[in-house]
């Protein structure tokens, strides 16, 4: 390749990055997303302009070179795509190390991750203790300054500097990150937008339309993303019935029932509730989101909380910790938000894509590595990886999916579900397998080879290699454990056995606990007429406690009840599934065995129904001693 192409390339690559500098700086001053993407896009052009002119140079003279260079100068400035890739080649010939594809890469998720050219390099500070320790490379493009750790009960500000000490200005000309900046500055909050008169969010207006439509652009153009369509049309039993670009306008950016559509709640953030109706931020899972919000002043990082605690802050690719972030007169708290660091765009955008086809199916997700969630309030499922050593925890979220796949012919179809939410936990960095220890957070594989040497020891089963201590291991690994210690505590609160509190409780008058006890009265015959191999039986029972009009949890809480003294818990399958195998295989610490509950059920519940009594003196005292330590819910 001829001289002056590297040249020029540096000339592209030192003046757009200049200007690229320079509009990050009024954004900070006007907070105006605009600032940003409009500047760098006069800047690409005018290089577009200036690398036409010296390439013009470079041919002799004539009537031929000047319309033909006279119709590339009208090309330029009628598409601002052609600057956008010009300063992406400029880009890739600065590049120090390029993504490349590896070979030995089998799984997806590892292989998009390697796949990723767009990715940023990242350094932390220098392990140590207090003040501003140097960087790890001080040279990369960004430089982040995690600190301290945040105070999960207040919002004081332990971090006393931003989060990002440094990002270079070039990497928001990159094609894929400035298309994704407009979209941050068109897409309004709802409040907002019903200010305007436009209520809650409805049909895209054109300005965000042609915002979305430059950015799906952009991003099918990239590697990654087209590995991801590989991937799906090729080695998952899927018909796409609408175009690329159309099946990621519909998976993303659907908005439904009023709503935002998940690339506003994962990429933007949004305003949603807590479980007690209080405003938190929802989503917030794009770093660069988070990066300008920063920089404008809007969002104000207080600390990182990990659940590894020790490696967290050393591993510069990943941040969980906890923020605020003024969020259209509201001042949203995020408790423990985590995102990767320096990742493209289309890069997340592939990953959640990935996950959602793999999991059309429960039989597809199984295929496919991924394990079903119970943790989530929609259809979860979560998958871990190992990336440079590292181990995160994907985690994913859709309203439901195909039963089967017959009807994955058109997965965006309305009955078919949709994306919910997409995003990664941070685990801890890979460790070797006789080194892991009882509160070491560790993957689900880990935790299946770990687990049942130690659910022997605690008691809970009499052997390794019984079923009830693979049940105990799909049990936990369904409740989203992180370590042997919370897989332990998870078994001991499922095996316990508190109905005779529960019903002292109920006879001492303390309202809550006896209207739950005096509504499981109807239960127990249905309980009892089935108790004889219980899981067996289970779709019996609760189809006969369904025809008695109960749903949600008046179906479910009775039996938890009568199984286990507790209201709350685990689903009713997964503790049957669990009672009936410690039955036989269970150890001293498994509690007491199924047959023996379901005969002090027969015990307790042949006096006369419960009537409330006087709620006075010392029987108040002592219901609500007995109540403070049973777990009940309304």
């Amino acid at each position: 390749m001829p001289n002056f192409f590297f040249q020029g390339a540096r000339d592209i690559f030192s003046n757009v990055r200049q200007d690229a500098a320079q509009s990050t700086q009024r954004f900070k001053e006007t907070g105006r997303f605009a600032e940003i993407y409009a500047g760098i896009e006069r800047s690409q052009e005018m290089a577009m302009l200036r690398s036409i002119d010296a390439l013009r140079e470079q041919v002799p003279p004539g009537a031929t070179r000047e319309i033909l260079f006279s119709l590339l100068r009208r090309a330029a400035l009628s598409s601002s795509q052609l600057g956008s890739a010009l300063y992406d080649f400029a880009l890739r010939l600065q590049a120090k190390e390029p993504a490349r594809h590896r070979e030995d890469v089998v799984e997806i998720l590892d292989e998009l991750w390697a796949l990723d050219e767009g990715r940023c390099a990242v350094s932390a500070r220098r392990p140590g203790e207090g003040g501003r320790r140097p960087w790890l490379d001080a040279d990369a493009d960004i430089l982040l300054d995690e600190q301290v750790p945040a105070l999960r009960t207040t919002l004081a500000e332990c971090a006393k500097r931003p989060l990002f000490a440094f990002v270079a200005p070039e990497i928001l000309a990159r094609p894929t990150f400035l298309t994704l900046v407009r979209i941050f500055d068109v897409f309004q909050p709802a409040e907002a937008s019903q200010a305007n008169g436009r209520g809650t969010p409805g049909p895209y207006s054109p300005v965000e339309f042609s915002a979305i439509d430059e950015f799906l652009e952009q991003v099918t153009r990239t590697s990654v993303m087209r590995r991801a369509f590989r991937h799906i049309t090729k080695t998952l039993p899927i018909v796409l019935t609408r175009q690329w670009k159309e099946v990621l306008f519909k998976l993303w950016f659907q908005r439904r029932d009023g709503k935002p559509c998940v690339f506003e709640h994962v990429f933007l953030g949004n305003l949603t509730e807590d479980i007690s109706g209080q405003p938190v931020a929802g989503g917030f899972h794009s770093w660069l989101k988070f990066y300008l919000e920063e920089v404008r002043g809007t969002a104000r990082y207080l600390g990182y909380i990990y659940n590894n605690a020790e490696a967290g802050p050393v591993n510069s690719r990943y941040v969980s910790g906890k923020f605020v972030w003024d969020y259209d007169g509201h001042k949203l708290v995020k408790d423990q938000g985590g995102f990767f660091i320096g990742t493209s765009p289309e890069w997340q955008l592939a990953v959640g894509t990935v996950a959602y086809f793999e999991t059309s199916t429960p039989g597809m997700a199984r295929q496919n590595g991924w394990i079903p969630w119970s943790g989530a309030y929609d259809e979860g499922y979560t998958k871990e990886t190992t990336m440079h050593g590292q181990r995160y925890r994907h985690v994913l979220c859709r309203s439901g999916h195909s039963n089967n796949l017959q009807d994955v012919k058109d997965v965006l179809v309305e009955d078919s579900g949709r994306l919910v939410t997409s995003y990664a936990i941070y685990l801890g960095p890979e460790v070797q397998k006789d080194t892991l220890g009882l509160d070491q957070i560790c993957t689900s594989a880990e935790l299946a080879q770990q687990l049942p040497r130690w659910v022997v020891e605690d008691g809970i089963a009499a052997y390794e290699e019984g079923q009830l201590c693979q049940e105990c291991v799909r049990f936990c690994v369904a409740r989203g454990c992180r370590s042997v210690s919370e897989a332990l505590v998870a078994l001991r609160e499922a095996l316990v056995f508190d109905l005779e509190d529960a019903v002292a409780a109920a006879k001492e008058g303390y309202p809550r606990i006896l209207a739950l006890v005096q509504d499981t009265l109807e239960v127990i015959p249905v309980l009892l007429r089935h108790a004889d191999n219980l899981s067996h039986h289970l779709p019996s029972l609760l189809e006969e406690l369904r025809a008695q009009g109960r749903r949600g949890p008046r179906l479910h809480q009775p039996i938890r009840l009568l199984l286990t003294g507790r209201a709350d818990g685990a689903p009713i399958s997964d503790l049957v599934q669990l009672l009936e195998l410690a039955q036989w295989e269970g150890g001293d610490a498994a509690g007491v065995r199924l047959n023996d509950r379901i005969a002090l059920v027969r015990q307790i519940f042949s006096e006369p129904p419960f009537e409330a009594p006087s709620r006075s003196g010392s029987g108040v005292a002592s219901a609500t001693k007995t109540v403070s330590s049973i777990a009940f819910v309304n």
